[in-house]
């Protein structure tokens, strides 16, 4: 897989995890390599900590990020210290971490940083769009443990999604555990122009022939709904939707795919009902990267979790181990 050619159309890619220590601070590297190998300078960010050598909950070894002269990154201000790239400060955006406020700066010289960023989405959409001002070409964020909420288009336009041993011991729980995700992820977008219609809408929602109209458990959709719309994160609290969508044959619209946080076993109960997911926006999920090893002491056979993971997801899969840059 080419990492510049499939990336470059983009202005975002987050690199989202399953879990802790899958491998998004090398696979966010190799990007990083793949575009300075062209002579594009980059800027990122990661929400949570990222670029410490050792990891510092399961104190194992980690890989630094690497920056180029030029490169722009946002990171907390009591990281800076640990940063071994000489820098200008570009600004302070006022989003506190408890690592200190977030700064953005400017490499003066190749080296390694510990990136540290905000964990909001609406502050990460807002740190975008200063990179942007600030002449950036492309925007990385690395993600933290267990984020897909960083896979939501506010924040980026293309996504990775990292998984690993370090999710479970048992590897055919991993792979479909992220092959589930990789279904939700996917799963196609509603029209721009109905997608515009529920945007605003703060509460779960039918919309009917008449219009928008609230709904929670206790309200019976009217039989001209056309889709039901659930605002934020769906979680086994509010599997009533599911149930409600696939009861009256109408597509379950979400804001994405990365929101959905019901039991793997309730969401596939919905899809064996027939029901159909529908996401506000999509993002364009680039590649699966999968890693064998584990924090725990443990690791799968490399072979054989990459092919059962090749079989059980529709885009490219790269190991994490293996990743070669190519110009």
């Amino acid at each position: 897989m080419n990492l510049f050619r499939e990336a470059e159309g983009f202005k975002s890619v987050c690199i989202a995890g399953m879990s802790k220590n899958a491998g998004k601070t090398t696979v966010l590297n190799a990007f990083l390599d793949a575009f300075h190998a062209h002579g594009v300078g980059v800027a990122v960010t990661s929400i949570g900590r990222d670029g410490e050598s050792n990891d510092v909950v399961f104190d194992v070894a980690k890989p630094e990020v690497f920056l180029k002269k030029g490169d722009i990154a946002a990171t907390a201000k009591g990281l800076l210290p640990l940063c071994t790239v000489t820098r200008e400060i570009l600004c302070a955006t006022g989003f506190p971490t408890p690592l200190g406020e977030v700064v953005v700066f400017r490499a003066l010289s190749d080296g390694f940083v510990q990136i540290a960023g905000p964990s909001i989405v609406a502050q990460l959409a807002e740190l975008k769009k200063i990179f942007f001002g600030l002449g950036a070409r492309i925007v990385f964020f690395d993600g933290a443990l267990g984020r897909k909420s960083l896979c939501s288009p506010e924040v980026a336009d293309a996504a990775v999604l990292a998984s690993g041993a370090s999710l479970s011991a048992d590897m055919d729980f991993t792979v479909a555990e992220t092959a589930f995700a990789v279904r939700l992820l996917q799963s196609d977008a509603l029209n721009p122009d109905t997608a515009a219609r529920l945007e605003k809408a703060e509460a779960a929602c039918a919309l009917t022939e008449n219009g928008i109209v609230p709904l929670d458990k206790s309200v019976k959709p009217a039989e001209n709904t056309r889709l039901i719309f659930v605002p934020g994160a769906l979680t086994n609290e509010r599997k009533w939707a599911m149930d409600t969508a696939a009861e009256l044959s109408v597509p379950l619209v979400v804001e994405n795919g990365a929101n959905v946080l019901a039991d793997r076993s309730a969401a596939e109960k919905f899809f064996a009902d027939g029901g159909k997911l529908l996401q506000l926006k999509k993002v364009a999920l680039l590649a699966v990267a999968v890693n064998p090893f584990s924090a725990f002491g443990y690791e799968y056979d490399a072979a054989t979790f990459e092919k059962k993971m090749r079989d059980a997801v529709n885009v490219p899969v790269l190991n994490v181990k293996n990743i070669k840059v190519t110009k």
